[in-house]
């Protein structure tokens, strides 16, 4: 069962630059990724390259990012 907990250590981890991840959270990050419809057909190794390289960033609106 997930929890709100789970939930929010989950949101947490994409506040954290890729190289101060640890292992595990790269483990929870690709274990929610995979449930996703979305990465259904991605490849095992795509999908953790994602879990590697993704962060979250807010930015206002009209900025796109390269």
């Amino acid at each position: 069962m997930y929890t709100l907990q789970m939930q929010l250590a989950y949101d947490s981890i994409f506040l954290y630059r890729p190289a101060e991840r640890t292992g595990e959270d790269l483990d929870i990050i690709y274990s929610r990724l995979k449930d996703l419809k979305v990465f259904e057909n991605f490849h095992p190794l795509l999908l953790q390259q994602i879990c590697y390289y993704s962060y979250y960033e807010d930015l206002e609106q009209g900025i796109i990012c390269e």
